[in-house]
């Protein structure tokens, strides 16, 4: 499982508090890109959503407790968060959704719902193993998407030309 990227994520660690703070922030930035254009570029990995069908399914809800999350006033009172009523909204210009196909905290319907809520100018990227994920994101390029993103353009310099 990949490190936790402090711009977006959660490592495979049994740290909940940490990961679930994360995706909260998560969850709440990119709603805030919903509606905030001075929002520029957004970059999740592995969002959590489709939250009926996450709450059924996923690994991350412990047994004990998970009728209380399926109850209809707990599932309504999250309604609004849930990144499948956002994600066709956002406004934002540059949006990358990275999803953890190995991951099994996400079960894969709910990935699959997120994957379809996305606006059809977003970048989806499914990685199929970790390794992939390492390729694809260590060694310092975790960043180089957004920062291609958010970062002007090199000035195209005229060529020079001489008129005799």
């Amino acid at each position: 499982m990949p490190p936790s990227f402090a711009h977006f994520a959660k490592d495979g660690s049994e740290q909940c508090s940490h990961n679930e703070t994360n995706k909260t922030r998560v969850n709440s930035i990119a709603a805030h890109a919903a509606v905030d254009p001075r929002i520029k570029a957004l970059d999740l990995m592995d969002p959590w959503g489709d939250w009926p069908h996450w709450m059924v399914e996923s690994t991350r809800v412990p047994t004990e407790e998970r009728s209380a999350f399926l109850k209809p006033d707990f599932l309504d009172k999250i309604a609004a968060l849930d990144p499948i009523q956002w994600l066709p909204k956002l406004k934002t210009p540059a949006v990358r959704v990275q999803i953890l196909n190995f991951d099994t905290i996400t079960p894969k319907a709910a990935k699959d719902a997120v994957a379809k809520a996305l606006p059809a100018s977003a970048t989806l990227v499914r990685y199929e193993n970790a390794n992939q994920v390492h390729d694809a994101l260590m060694m310092g390029k975790e960043f180089d998407w957004i920062k291609a993103q958010i970062r002007p353009a090199e000035p195209q310099v005229a060529p020079q030309v001489s008129l005799k």
